[in-house]
């Protein structure tokens, strides 16, 4: 089995965090692992309301990318 940077218990740890700290109904919430495989990331935010992406800090222009085709106006 692949080694994942996030494990189960760092994603419920976070889901914990928001639904702790913010008002997001976390039944509409979808998550997004990118730090294994390179998955497609601005299509997702751009079909859901509320996207929690794991990601590690190589993606250093995800930022940058998300801004040019026009999710300028994300919370991040």
């Amino acid at each position: 089995m692949e080694s994942n940077m996030f494990t189960n218990a760092h994603i419920l740890s976070w889901l914990r965090y928001f639904s702790e700290n913010t008002d997001i109904d976390l039944e509409h919430v979808k998550i997004l692992d990118i730090t294994r495989k390179n998955k497609n990331l601005i299509p997702t935010v751009e079909a859901h309301r509320c996207v929690l992406v794991f990601t590690e800090a190589g993606h250093k222009d995800i930022f940058y990318k998300m801004w040019d085709v026009g999710l300028g106006e994300c919370e991040v």
